[in-house]
Formats: structure tokens, C-alpha cells, sequence
């Protein structure tokens, strides 16, 4: 009867480690996938003027693959949550991993904002130099 107890004590302690494992695994590809994509919300190419009407389709489709993955994220989000908790051993780990998850999922949807507003505002001074030209030469 005490060995059985033991047995499933340390059965229990395995499935803990295996979903702490899955979960480590899921944060680290979330966080690299963060990573690419902050790459391409921080470019600044609405500052040339040549294609902007390109480059804001570009981040139209960007937003939403941002949208799409946003379902990941949040089921990454409550993976942890019910580690915590459920008391897993590694409660405060996993609580500092969703800090940094939400810290950087944050970054990047402003960063991707930021960048959808300036590139808004590149075609807006885009079309007013076109009326002006358009006037001035007519």
C-alpha cells in the first residue's frame, strides 16, 4: 500500500514535470515567433514614400496574422494559469514566463500599431503632395 502511494506520488510528480516541459517548450517558440515578427513591425519603411500603398496591404495582412495567433497566445496564457493554479512546483517560474509572455505579446501589438499608424500617415502626406502637385501644375 505504501509502495503503491509512492508510485503514484511520483507518477504525479512525472506528469507535472512533462507539463511544465510542454509548457517551457510552448513559451520558447511563442517568444521567438514574438521575436520575428517585432523584426517586422519595427521596420520603418513607411518612411520612403515610393509603395506605400504595397507596404500597407503588407501590414494589413500582418495584422492579421497577429489576430489569428492571438487564440494561441491566450491558450499559452491559460496553459500557465492552470499550472498556477493547480500549485504546480514551479508556480513562480511559470508566473515570471507569463509576465514576460504578456510583457512581450504587448510590445509587439504596439509596436504593430505604431507602425500601421505612421504608415497611415505616410499615405495621407502621400495623397495631400499629389493634390498640391496636381493643382500646382494644373
Amino acid at each position: 500500500d505504501q509502495l503503491r502511494q509512492l508510485a503514484d506520488e511520483r507518477r504525479a510528480m512525472l506528469e507535472a514535470s512533462r507539463r511544465l516541459q510542454v509548457f517551457k517548450r510552448d513559451e520558447r517558440q511563442a517568444l521567438a515567433w514574438i521575436e520575428d515578427k517585432r523584426q517586422f513591425a519595427a521596420d520603418d519603411s513607411y518612411r520612403e514614400p515610393s509603395n506605400l500603398q504595397a507596404k500597407l496591404q503588407k501590414q494589413q495582412a500582418f495584422e492579421a496574422e497577429l489576430a489569428a495567433r492571438q487564440e494561441t497566445h491566450e491558450a499559452l496564457l491559460r496553459m500557465g494559469r492552470d499550472l498556477i493554479d493547480g500549485s504546480h512546483f514551479a508556480s513562480t517560474q511559470i508566473k515570471e514566463a507569463l509576465d514576460g509572455l504578456t510583457e512581450a505579446w504587448q510590445d509587439l501589438m504596439d509596436q504593430a500599431a505604431e507602425r500601421a499608424r505612421k504608415l497611415e500617415e505616410a499615405m495621407q502626406l502621400a495623397d495631400a503632395l499629389r493634390q498640391f502637385q496636381t493643382r500646382v501644375w494644373n
